[in-house]
């Protein structure tokens, strides 16, 4: 079998089997069609059981131009392929996972804080608007499934949001925060639309656009002066998600509100609460410098203290905690000594 048909296989098992969204499929093809494309660039077979390690690792070589995020995809992308024909008995082996993977540099998501959701909130233009925002920035969603949302998807008797169209073809039902209700419901008695019409036009009448909406948030964020904070309509998904960790929302209650499919995905998050525990434990920190008679009713805070931050965190993570303070604690302790011998 060559790689062109391979490509058409798996790219209509992709959207006919694994239901993916068409980006994605088309995201799949450009990718492996690249790699197409350079084989016969190089006069390479492009028969699929010539495809070797050392082939895939020229073509990688070739790409050290891009990002190591985009090689990372691109890779990912034709192990792919050939995971799907491996299982089809079409080859022996996957050759990209004798492969090694770019690695790329640790980052954070930039999360919509509180405070930026509200200036946010004053520049929307009117209940369409806020109610964009507000979906976005309330229930973690994608960009695609707020897009995908019909007027019946929202029942507000319930006060349940049905996500039909999620990522990998599945849907989950979400609470519709009290927040958000009022927004909804005026946004709906506006428009009065039936039940398989979207819930959010453009502005020409039809579903709103992922370009129109990426102008809209854009619009938002320099309206707020908000431009130079490197926030996108992601952010709000990250926003919420951090929310709800800070909340003590378990991590497997946030999967299921974001619709991750592991829980490794959702656990990026956690690490987005180390500057709020830093503060505190700054704070407790410092109350070693209390004069003696203070000093009981200090501990006992400071314990109290210890116990919900460690209560939010796995048992590493507490580990880890409990080694950094001990080391703040002897500072300050030594700091403590050095001023009373002076």
């Amino acid at each position: 079998m060559y790689l062109i048909e391979a490509l058409e296989r798996f790219t209509k098992h992709a959207t006919e089997g694994r239901r993916l969204s068409p980006r994605t499929v088309a995201s799949y093809a450009s990718d492996i069609g690249q790699f197409l494309s350079w084989c016969e660039a190089q006069g390479k077979s492009c028969a699929v059981e010539d495809v070797t390690a050392s082939l895939v690792e020229d073509w990688a070589a070739s790409r050290s131009h891009i990002a190591a995020s985009t090689l990372q995809r691109n890779l990912a992308s034709l192990s792919s392929m050939f995971d799907f024909l491996f299982k089809r008995k079409i080859v022996a082996g996957n050759p990209v996972d004798l492969v090694d993977r770019p690695r790329c540099p640790d980052s954070q998501p930039v999360c919509l804080r509180d405070d930026q959701l509200r200036r946010l909130l004053q520049v929307t233009g009117d209940t369409r608007e806020r109610g964009i925002l507000l979906t976005m920035a309330l229930l973690g969603l994608r960009r695609s499934e707020v897009l995908d949302f019909n007027v019946g998807d929202v029942d507000l008797a319930t006060a349940r949001l049905h996500v039909r169209h999620a990522k990998g073809g599945k849907s989950r039902m979400l609470p519709i925060p009290s927040e958000l209700r009022p927004a909804l419901k005026e946004h709906m008695d506006a428009q009065q639309r039936r039940a398989d019409e979207p819930l959010f036009l453009g502005a020409h009448g039809r579903r709103l656009s992922r370009s129109a909406l990426a102008r809209l948030f854009s619009r938002w964020l320099h309206d707020a002066g908000l431009a130079d904070q490197g926030l996108s309509p992601h952010s709000c998904r990250h926003g919420a998600a951090t929310r709800w960790v800070k909340a003590g929302l378990s991590l497997r209650n946030v999967q299921l509100l974001l619709g991750h499919s592991s829980l490794d995905v959702t656990s990026q998050y956690t690490h987005l609460t180390v500057d709020d525990i830093a503060a505190e434990l700054e704070a407790n920190v410092s109350a070693l410098g209390h004069e003696d008679d203070e000093q009981a009713g200090a501990d006992s805070q400071i314990s109290s203290e210890w116990a919900r931050v460690l209560g939010r965190l796995s048992h590493e993570q507490g580990a880890a905690l409990m080694a950094v303070a001990r080391s703040m604690t002897a500072d300050a302790e030594g700091a403590l000594t050095t001023q009373h011998r002076e």
